[in-house]
């Protein structure tokens, strides 16, 4: 499966990045103001500016609205990637039902979580705009940190398009040459397929990281597989009769 493990840090850890924010539940095309360029689509919006991104998408909408982003050599775009940018998800609170009493006030924002992109990360995702490592480095794309989804193949797609955020940095994918250890617990959806730990680790490698503490993890992990066949072989054992 594809894992983000982003720390939770304010924007003074990159004192010039750019800023994200998204909210759900919005109302597409807001009123903003006269420095923004807006571009409205439909069931949601994006406005930005140099150093700015907001992101509004309508109550009701699946995880996967059709945004049509800024481009990628636009001012900010390459912002988010050299500076590193924070984001700030929001989501409008449902009105709320009537129950005969008076409802208690609540605040017309949700705040979700805020996280901070670091300057030249890249999502690890084999999609299809996904490059390989050695091919975005050709294309001179300097890649210093990974984020990565983590979960099932189906929670990590879901999790891409839940996140239109991640549109602005750069794709890459690693390329298996042999068949996942976790292929003997967990069906992969196509051949090539790794387990998040596995994709880090072969990741990390291309980007020229210790190979000997990254082996020292797949051992960890593949001691951890072996662990699991070994319970589903007992498990499976027919019961003896008394």
């Amino acid at each position: 499966a594809p894992s983000t493990r982003l720390k939770q840090q304010s924007k003074a850890s990159f004192p010039h990045a750019a800023e994200i924010s998204f909210c759900e539940n919005a109302e597409a095309g807001a009123a903003i103001g006269e420095a923004w360029t807006v571009e409205t689509m439909d069931k949601c919006s994006i406005a930005y500016t140099e150093k700015q991104l907001r992101i509004d998408i309508e109550r009701g909408v699946g995880a996967n609205p059709k945004i049509r982003w800024p481009s990628r050599s636009s001012p900010l775009a390459k912002l988010a990637v050299s500076n590193g940018f924070t984001v700030t998800k929001t989501q409008k609170n449902k009105p709320a039902r009537s129950t005969g009493e008076e409802a208690s006030p609540s605040p017309e924002l949700q705040h979700e979580f805020t996280i901070a992109i670091p300057p030249h990360s890249a999502l690890l995702f084999p999609c299809q705009r996904a490059t390989t490592i050695d091919a975005a480095s050709d294309c001179q794309v300097l890649v210093k940190h990974l984020i990565v989804l983590d979960g099932t193949w189906a929670k990590a797609h879901r999790m891409y398009h839940e996140n239109p955020w991640l549109q602005l940095v750069p794709h890459v994918k690693v390329e298996a040459d042999r068949v996942s250890l976790y292929g003997e617990v967990r069906h992969e959806p196509k051949a090539g397929c790794m387990s998040t730990i596995e994709s880090i680790v072969v990741a990390m490698k291309e980007l020229g990281e210790d190979e000997t503490g990254l082996d020292r993890v797949l051992a960890v992990f593949e001691s951890m597989i072996a662990e699991q066949r070994r319970c589903k072989d007992e498990n499976w054992k027919p019961k003896l009769k008394s």
